[in-house]
């Protein structure tokens, strides 16, 4: 299901945390600049009974200056069928800390079948789960894949220890469809 969000409603601010920005973006530096989103798109089961096994949604962000969001501090794909043993990047922005936290992990054997964990303290909700990191190239943009987000499972883990992602599935798959409009 798609919804639309107003221009004032939600913004992106994307390369903030590379800056050293901080997440309320007042003051802050936004190198890549400021995004306004026109729609979000979440799985109707989701938003019906809070299905954490679908616990993803994609945003739709409008073009700047003839660029696209992508373009400008380079842009991830998405990473579908995956399996559960990964070694992934996580950074998040706690409430507690003044600047995000970035480690490098493996995910757990198996959370459940539906679900991916990693077993580190301080990830936030909507942390990035992103795999195939590459060197810069030459247009600055980086090859990287997200194959999950904090959330999923009681909200993102057991223990504040704990994360969990659902894992990207076909669901996954047909939904970021949607909302980018490709067949």
């Amino acid at each position: 299901m798609k919804r639309s969000v107003g221009a004032a409603a939600l913004t992106a601010v994307p390369a903030l945390a590379a800056a050293g920005g901080d997440s309320s973006g007042g003051g802050a530096d936004t190198p890549a600049g400021l995004w306004p989103l026109d729609a979000v798109t979440v799985d109707p089961s989701r938003r019906r009974s809070g299905n954490q096994d679908l616990d993803a949604a994609f945003a739709t962000v409008r073009p700047q200056d003839g660029q696209q969001v992508q373009e400008v501090p380079g842009g991830n794909r998405l990473g579908t069928d995956r399996g559960h043993r990964l070694e992934a990047k996580v950074t998040g922005h706690p409430s507690s800390a003044d600047r995000p936290i970035t480690c490098t992990t493996t995910t757990a054997a198996e959370q459940s079948p539906t679900q991916l964990r990693i077993d580190r303290p301080g990830y936030t909700n909507g942390s990035p789960w992103v795999t195939d990191l590459a060197p810069r190239t030459r247009t600055r943009t980086r090859t990287r894949t997200v194959v999950g987000v904090v959330g999923g499972h009681r909200e993102g883990g057991d223990t504040a220890d704990t994360s969990c992602s659902s894992c990207f599935g076909e669901q996954v798959r047909a939904l970021h469809q949607q909302a980018s409009g490709s067949p």
